[in-house]
């Protein structure tokens, strides 16, 4: 309800995350604070205290944070220091990533954990449909509001790798019900969105990602392309062709905005 009647938004591209909308497979509470918008602000206030806790251990200092920011047009204390964060224009730059050369390497190893995780978790499927639920009613909000304010969304599923997708699709027995149940609520309200989970969808790379969940400047760049294609809402407000010519033109997987 935060957001303004006369809010100049127009548009919300909503990444639906699954490690956003399950609980974690350990996480046994019933809280009603355990859903969706309270974990954010947990991990918000988590965050916030390590900053605290780095500026005391003189790790950085205020001067050294003024400075760089009137040189620099990026967000936030590691964003500042690190060129790794928040650029102006809301977009994520991996920095430290642009620069490794065992980007690709690290990349493997972390899919390899993260499907050994998957196929040796013991899934609660029970609890973890409980917080399918509730985050679900709170995505219903959201696009209540967004209606009432007359902002527009388009919806994605966020991808994966293709082994963690894989891992995913043969051991977690909500993970088809959670993309279904995605679809149902953006259908029922007429809203476009799509299935980015298999990446094969959009035709992206498993080389394409910056870790085992996120992925890199390139691979987004290919799924608004492919989202523009498909969406009169997005042709809107989106100029496809620069698009195209900013992927055509790009070297490797990141685009070195400042």
């Amino acid at each position: 309800k935060s957001i303004n009647k006369n809010s100049s938004i127009k548009l919300i591209i909503l990444g639906l995350d699954r490690e956003v909308f399950y609980s974690k497979s350990d996480y046994q509470s019933d809280l009603e604070d355990d859903i969706l918008p309270f974990r954010i602000a947990e991990v918000s206030f988590s965050m916030s205290r390590r900053i605290y806790l780095d500026y005391f251990s003189k790790k950085y200092s205020l001067i050294n944070l003024i400075q760089k920011s009137e040189v620099s047009n990026n967000i936030g204390v590691s964003a500042l220091l690190k060129d790794d964060g928040f650029r102006y224009d809301g977009s994520y730059k991996y920095g430290s990533a642009m620069d490794s050369k065992d980007r690709k390497e690290y990349l493997f190893l972390k899919t390899k954990e993260k499907v050994n995780k998957i196929k040796n978790n013991n899934f609660d499927y029970e609890q973890d449909r409980i917080y399918l639920e509730r985050n679900f009613e709170v995505l219903r909000s959201i696009i209540k509001l967004c209606k009432e304010r007359n902002i527009e969304i388009v919806g994605f599923i966020t991808p994966y790798p293709s082994d963690i997708y894989n891992a995913i699709s043969e051991n977690d027995n909500n993970f088809k019900y959670f993309s279904e149940s995605l679809v149902d609520i953006f259908e029922d309200n007429k809203l476009a969105i799509f299935d980015f989970s298999d990446i094969k969808n959009f035709g992206g790379k498993d080389t394409e990602f910056v870790d085992e969940v996120h992925g890199t400047d390139g691979m987004y760049l290919k799924i608004m392309i492919f989202m523009t294609k498909k969406s009169s809402i997005l042709n809107k407000y989106v100029n496809l062709d620069n698009l195209k010519n900013l992927l055509k033109n790009t070297e490797g997987d990141f685009l070195n905005i400042r």
